[in-house]
């Protein structure tokens, strides 16, 4: 985030330093009559064509662009695609070795990155996290990324789901704990398995889908050395009555976990630290109250259901004692949170929380929707309170909301509306913007070049200014289940490939909003 300046600059109708920080803004309201506040917002999105599907993107403090590949045919390879701003967004390493790739056996996908905090002498050779499917987690750093080159890989394998998940145990994100006071405290990354194998010691009715629990281990220069591993006591959370853990977020003092799962069982009593309820509702939120509409049925985004789909919910752990092998011990609170919840972003200062719900209003499973949350109430020990943490609902301008980024002083908030389910006939395909400010304010939408494009991850640039998103594209699925065929089914042509991109919108503020 840009360093706020000390005085603000005469602001006119027509044009808004962006770079002002809340106190100056205030006094340039009283000096000039306008404010950054008063201003829209212009966007313009150039795309580059990736190595394979980008699920997720990061940045390094080197300016780096990283974004995860998982091959779209035969040809590709999976691996992490480097991007050079400085170099127009070319790739810089030398052909033949124009990714970063893994000695680990069995790697067929790259999901989730994430970047750890630097060790003492880190020198700008990374160390990072990659969710790899299948295959667990794999830990690396990136030791020359002029040549895409890394040394100390550690894979870490998740426990195994049901047969029936072919992917299992879906390793699809993770969450690290965030740079410490000191160079000595212990680290840890929680791993989001869509598909996971719950313990033993999880309720019979329990559905895939579980958390892994790392221990970090490194030295001084940022290799990942043989200790790295699950913790031994309780090394797998998971949310009891509750299936499909797509999305995980680290709060940013890294106390607390945020966890979402897709669906919950309504039929199945699930008891909280303050009662209990239906899993896909344990507060017992009524329908009929204000945030009621995080506990309403849903119509699942495949439109296999008749609108009795049930919700999902967003989960609450303590991170130290879950840490500290306390296993379920560590969730603090479970609540309803939408239909089809995939994704959570937190504010800098902790105090609130978005959810991406990709199934979208219960009525219209075409229209994806943005809850906000209220930290403090959702930890609340009183269930009205917890009931009244929704503090705001609003549509996310597309289809199927995936990814979210908060930027430009966390004023704005960027939703990649994934529409992944299309037929290439219906929904909204785009990356929108949102005023958090004034939720009622008509999004900003950047358009995706193709209804297949499918934005997933998004990252902001150290500008905070510019979005990095990368889109997944499509590949032809001859069983056509779930129906993504990347071609409109009444158009005659013949299934091709939509290939993956890192799309960059450069935004500014403008009397005017629009995106091109």
């Amino acid at each position: 985030m840009q360093t706020a300046k000390s005085r603000a600059p005469a602001v006119s109708p027509s044009y808004c330093w962006r770079t002002a920080a809340p106190k100056a803004l205030a006094i340039a309201q009283l000096l000039f009559g306008s404010t950054c506040a008063d201003a829209g917002i212009a966007a313009k999105s150039t795309s580059y064509p990736s190595k394979g599907a980008s699920a997720d993107v990061v940045i390094t403090d080197r300016n780096d662009v990283l974004v995860s590949i998982t091959p779209q045919s035969d040809e590709q390879t999976p691996g992490v695609q480097v991007f050079r701003p400085s170099m127009g967004f070319r790739n810089p390493c030398p052909s033949g070795k124009d990714l970063i790739t893994f000695k680990t056996p069995g790697v067929k996908q790259v999901q989730g990155l994430q970047i750890l905090p630097d060790t003492l002498l880190q020198l700008r050779r990374q160390s990072i996290g990659a969710a790899v499917e299948t295959e667990g987690v794999n830990f690396f750093r990136a030791l020359d990324l002029n040549t895409c080159t890394i040394d100390s890989e550690k894979n870490v394998p998740q426990a195994p789901a049901t047969a029936s998940a072919p992917n299992a145990p879906g390793t699809f994100l993770l969450a690290v704990t965030p740079r410490s006071p000191t160079f000595f405290t212990p680290e840890f990354a929680f791993v989001a398995n869509e598909y996971g194998a719950f313990p033993a010691t999880a309720p019979s009715f329990q559905l895939p889908g579980t958390i892994g629990v790392v221990r970090v281990r490194r030295d001084i220069y940022g290799r990942f050395t043989q200790g790295t591993g699950l913790i031994h006591d309780n090394p797998y959370l998971y949310v009891p009555g509750a299936q499909t853990i797509p999305g995980i977020t680290m709060s940013h003092n890294g106390k607390y976990l945020y966890v979402v799962d897709e669906g919950a069982q309504p039929n199945q009593t699930c008891t909280t630290r303050l009662g209990s309820g239906p899993c896909n509702n344990p507060t017992n939120i009524p329908p009929a109250s204000a945030a009621g509409r995080v506990s309403e049925k849903c119509k699942n985004e495949f439109g296999w259901t008749d609108g009795n789909w049930p919700h999902g919910v967003l989960s609450i752990f303590d991170v130290r004692q879950a840490a500290m092998g306390k296993g379920q011990a560590a969730l603090l609170i479970t609540v309803a949170a939408g239909c089809s919840p995939v994704r959570v972003v937190e504010s800098r200062d902790g105090e609130k929380i978005w959810v991406a719900a990709r199934g979208g209003d219960p009525d219209d499973p075409t229209s994806g929707q943005i809850y906000a949350f209220d930290v403090s109430k959702l930890l609340s020990d009183s269930e009205s309170t917890v009931n009244a943490a929704m503090i705001g609902v609003w549509p996310s301008g597309g289809t199927q909301p995936v990814g979210l980024a908060l930027f430009d002083h966390e004023q704005y908030l960027a939703v990649a509306n994934s529409n992944r389910y299309s037929r290439g006939e219906t929904g909204q395909t785009n990356v929108a913007i949102l005023d958090v400010r004034h939720p009622s304010t008509p999004p900003v939408v950047c358009k995706s070049k193709s209804i297949f494009d499918f934005p997933r991850g998004i990252a902001v640039a150290k500008d905070d200014a510019t979005l990095l998103v990368a889109n997944y594209g499509c590949k032809p699925n001859p069983s056509n289940d779930p129906p993504i065929s990347c071609v409109p089914p009444t158009s005659g042509l013949a299934p091709t490939i939509v290939g993956g991109s890192l799309q960059v919108i450069r935004t500014s503020r403008s009397s005017q909003s629009s995106c091109q």
